[in-house]
């Protein structure tokens, strides 16, 4: 059996009540899979990977000292953010490119992958979840991750947007430092829309009343390192903001924006 393929992982004993997870911080491919029999240059787009997000959440890991775990290899090879029996867990077309090594993969192959590649990563996000919700009743769970500005005929607009599903809180802090703050262009479920599900998000804090939610930076704001960094120091305001809030409210408050 090949070996497993662990997570990135930095910061893994922080007590701090926040982790980040990077489900596409990689466009990693093992050497026996031959790049899926893909070009470099398709290995370099956004299919393969989200463009510069794996140096925004070292960073924030370096300068806020939070739990990270970043996922080690190309979502071409599997996405771990994708339920399991999901087809596009292991795509065989992506943004109308074929990917001929995923077609008619036996069950065994699947299985194989997964075991390698996408249960790993979950299993230290659970491992480290669990030990932070014994020193913490809530902590903040924010998934990291860029998308391109145009997606077959979808051309996105503005800077960011959140995806969310059972709870809007860490979405609201999010555009509202964003917007009011720092002057960006952001809003809630968008491009994406977490009510449609979130397999990060939703398998690990539904339930558990966390502060949970995804952030889309759009990836041509991530081309240079000023940008990397400047993206860094959002976040890491975003974080402070949103971990003070986990400390200082019930359950109840971060549940009802009424209250």
């Amino acid at each position: 059996m090949r070996p497993q393929a662990p997570p990135e992982v930095l910061n893994e004993t922080s007590d701090k009540p926040c982790i980040l997870v990077v489900d596409h911080a990689s466009n990693h491919i093992p050497s026996d899979y031959a790049g899926l029999g893909l070009s470099d240059d398709v290995l370099s787009k956004h299919i393969a990977f989200d463009i510069g997000i794996a140096a925004v959440a070292r960073q924030v890991a370096l300068q806020a000292g939070v739990a990270t775990i970043m996922a080690p290899c190309s979502r071409l090879l599997v996405d771990p953010n994708r339920w399991t029996e999901d087809l596009g867990c292991i795509p065989e077309i992506s943004d109308g490119i074929r990917i001929e090594a995923n077609e008619a993969l036996c069950t065994g192959s699947r299985a194989a992958r997964l075991e390698r590649f996408f249960w790993p990563y979950h299993e230290r996000i659970g491992t480290i979840l669990a030990r932070l919700t014994r020193q913490h009743p809530r902590i903040v769970f924010l998934g990291l991750h860029s998308c391109t500005r145009v997606l077959g005929d979808m051309h996105r607009t503005g800077d960011a947007g959140t995806f969310w599903n059972e709870n809007e809180t860490l979405s609201r802090i999010i555009v509202d430092r964003l917007t009011n703050r720092f002057g960006l262009k952001a809003r809630g479920n968008y491009p994406y829309d977490g009510k449609d599900g979130s397999f990060t998000i939703d398998y690990h804090t539904w339930g558990q009343g966390h502060l949970a939610c995804g952030l889309e930076i759009l990836n041509d704001r991530l081309q240079t390192p000023e940008q990397i960094a400047q993206w860094s120091e959002r976040l890491c305001d975003i974080l402070h903001t949103a971990m003070a809030e986990v400390k200082v409210n019930t359950p109840d408050r971060l549940a009802n924006p009424a209250l």
